[in-house]
């Protein structure tokens, strides 16, 4: 028994969910206070931080419930911190080890269940530990590196230099304005146009042919 209520003031102390709100009607919820079949009622102490939420089960039968479905007040990770039924405080040994994770299933009116094992004439009490929001975190993630990404290609193509060649027009050959222009030129200066030469033809040499 000296261990039991040492056990009890550690629990007391250690979690401000027992006596942050004792005097407040929100610092209380019920689970279920409705199974009379099973003599079962289960309850949380809660703050004003979620992670702070405590969920208790309570058993008055003599009766061990191996695969007991109860609804939990979020999504998340439940552990047990603490049972009457251990074996140093003189009980059976029966109870969770091993942390529970919630699972979508509809249960005492709640959206999350977990399944435990309740000792008999026990209370079993678990921390809970709500699900981080991760997927929405990486998506911004993302959406920031895209981001940077396409404002990097944006300064790249303000930097490009312009090419050498840009807005250079095309080399043609002139037209019949040019020509114009160069005949009105030529007049105005009192010049003639000199008759463009053409070689001479070239007459190919006969090959002697010895007699």
């Amino acid at each position: 028994m000296k261990e039991y209520v040492k056990e009890l003031n550690h629990l007391y102390r250690s979690y401000p969910a027992l006596y942050k709100k004792d005097y407040q009607p929100d610092g209380f919820e019920w689970v279920n206070c409705m199974d009379s079949a099973n003599n079962i009622v289960s309850f949380i102490r809660k703050t004003d931080k979620k992670e702070e939420t405590l969920l208790f089960i309570c058993n008055f039968a003599p009766v061990l419930h191996e695969k007991y479905i109860m609804g939990v007040p979020f999504e998340g990770k439940y552990k047990e911190i603490f049972n009457s039924d251990a074996v140093k405080f003189g009980g059976s040994g029966k109870g969770n080890p091993r942390m529970k994770t919630s699972r979508e299933e509809d249960s005492d009116g709640r959206k999350h269940a977990i399944t435990v094992q309740v000792p008999p004439m026990s209370i079993c009490i678990f921390s809970c530990t709500p699900e981080k929001a991760v997927k929405p975190v990486q998506k911004k993630a993302a959406a920031k590196n895209t981001g940077k990404r396409s404002a990097k290609n944006t300064d790249k193509s303000h930097n490009k230099k312009p090419s050498r060649n840009a807005g250079a027009a095309p080399a043609g050959k002139p037209g019949k304005q040019d020509e114009t222009g160069q005949a009105a030129q030529i007049r105005a200066e009192g010049k003639t146009a000199e008759p463009e030469r053409k070689p001479a033809d070239v007459i190919p040499l006969k090959k002697r042919t010895k007699k």
